[in-house]
C-alpha cells in the first residue's frame, strides 16, 4: 500500500513538475513575445518618419495601407485584439494614447508629431498625412513614376523635367521640351514632382542625383549617365543652348541668318514673307533688337535676316537706302530698321528697338507667326 502511494506520488510530483515547467515556458515565450513586439516597435520608430497603425477587427480599413504603400510611407499595423494586456499597456505608452480601436500615429526620429483617431472617411485621412507632408497635396497617379525614370537613366540621351509645382508656365515649358525632343530626337518625360510623397522624393533625389527638387529642373542623362541638369524656367534658346554646351545637339536651328547684299536682294524679290533687319556694329538698340528676334526665332519657329551694314562697302550701304526708296520707305535710313517684305513689297516695318511682345503682335498681324 505504501508502494502504491510513493508511485502515486512520484507521478503527481512529475505531473507537477511538467505543468509547473510548462507554464515557465508558456510564459517565457509570451514575455519573449511581448519583449519582441516592443523592440520591434521602439525600433521602428527610432530614425525618420513613421506612421503606426493600430485597429481593431472591425474598424479596421485598407485604405491607409494601401495610401502607405502608394506613397512608400514606412508604416507598422497593430491589430489590437491580438495583443495581450501587457502588451497593449507599453504600447499605449509608447504612442501616448488609450484607444485602440482605430489610430495612426507619425513619429519622427522617436517622438510623436501628430496622431488621427477614428479619422471621418479617406478624405479627413488624407487631409492628416498631407498636413505631416507625408503624401503630396495633390492625389494622382504616381505609381510608375520610378519605374519610367530608371527607363530613362539608361538611355542614350534624355531629358527628364521635374516641375515642383503645379504652376501655370508648367505647360509652357513642357511644349518646348516635347518641341525639342521631337527636333532633336532626344528622349523625353516629364515627372510631376508634386505628385510625390516625401519618401518618394527622396528616392528620386537619389536616383537623380540632387538634393532636392524645390524649382523647375531638367535633369540631362547622356550615355547612361547624369552629365548635368537646367534649373528655373527659360526659353527655348537657353535650352538650346544648354543641350548644346552638352554636346546633345550639334547645331541649333532657327537663330538669326547673316546675309550679303546679294542675298538681301534675293530676299526683296521672294515670294515669301522675309523678315530682314538692317543693323551695324557698335549700335546697342542692333543688338537688343538682334536678341530679342533671336528669341523669337527659336520659339516660333520662324526665320529672321540680319545684314550689317558696319561691316560692308559704304557704296553698297547707299545701294540699300535706294533699295529703300523703292519699297516706298519714307521715314529715313536709321538702325535698327526691321522690314517684313514679301515680293518686292514692304508689307510693314519697325524703327528702332521694342520689346519682344510688339514684335509678336506684329510678326502675327503680317501672317508670319500662325
Amino acid at each position: 500500500m505504501r508502494k502504491g502511494n510513493l508511485a502515486i506520488k512520484r507521478i503527481v510530483s512529475i505531473v507537477f513538475i511538467f505543468v509547473l515547467l510548462l507554464i515557465i515556458l508558456l510564459s517565457f515565450i509570451l514575455f519573449t513575445r511581448n519583449s519582441n513586439l516592443l523592440n520591434n516597435v521602439k525600433e521602428f520608430i527610432k530614425n525618420d518618419t513613421k506612421a503606426i497603425y493600430i485597429s481593431d477587427q472591425a474598424n479596421y480599413s485598407d485604405y491607409p495601407i494601401n495610401i502607405f504603400k502608394k506613397y512608400e510611407i514606412d508604416y507598422l499595423y497593430i491589430d489590437s485584439t491580438k495583443i495581450s494586456k501587457r502588451e497593449t499597456k507599453k504600447i499605449q505608452e509608447i504612442v501616448n494614447s488609450n484607444y485602440f480601436s482605430n489610430i495612426i500615429i507619425i513619429f519622427n526620429n522617436g517622438e510623436i508629431v501628430d496622431a488621427i483617431i477614428g479619422y471621418e472617411d479617406e478624405k479627413s485621412l488624407n487631409k492628416f498625412l498631407q498636413k505631416n507632408q507625408l503624401i503630396p497635396e495633390i492625389i494622382g497617379d504616381n505609381s510608375k513614376v520610378i519605374d519610367s525614370v530608371n527607363e530613362l537613366l539608361t538611355t542614350e540621351y534624355s531629358l527628364i523635367y521635374l516641375p515642383y509645382k503645379n504652376l501655370d508656365e508648367i505647360n509652357n515649358q513642357d511644349k518646348i521640351l516635347k518641341k525639342i525632343s521631337d527636333d532633336y530626337q532626344i528622349n523625353y518625360t516629364k515627372i510631376d514632382a508634386y505628385l510625390l510623397s516625401k519618401n518618394q522624393h527622396n528616392k528620386l533625389n537619389s536616383m537623380l542625383q540632387i538634393s532636392a527638387v524645390e524649382d523647375q529642373i531638367i535633369i540631362l542623362v547622356k550615355d547612361q549617365k547624369i552629365v548635368g541638369s537646367i534649373r528655373g524656367v527659360n526659353n527655348k534658346r537657353t535650352y538650346l543652348n544648354k543641350l548644346k554646351e552638352f554636346n546633345f545637339i550639334e547645331e541649333i536651328g532657327y537663330f538669326i541668318t547673316h546675309i550679303n547684299f546679294n542675298e538681301f536682294n534675293n530676299l526683296l524679290n521672294n515670294n515669301d514673307k522675309n523678315i530682314i533687319i538692317i543693323g551695324k556694329d557698335d549700335c546697342k538698340y542692333c543688338d537688343k533688337v538682334s536678341e530679342t528676334l533671336n528669341n523669337i526665332t527659336i520659339n516660333y519657329d520662324i526665320k529672321v535676316n540680319y545684314i550689317n551694314i558696319g561691316k560692308i562697302d559704304s557704296n553698297i550701304a547707299i545701294q540699300i537706302d535706294e533699295k529703300l526708296s523703292e519699297l516706298d520707305y519714307i521715314d529715313g535710313f536709321t538702325t535698327p530698321l526691321t522690314l517684313i517684305i514679301e515680293n518686292n513689297k514692304l508689307l510693314d516695318y519697325v524703327v528702332g528697338a521694342s520689346n519682344e511682345e510688339y514684335f509678336i503682335d506684329i510678326f502675327t498681324e503680317n501672317g508670319i507667326i500662325k
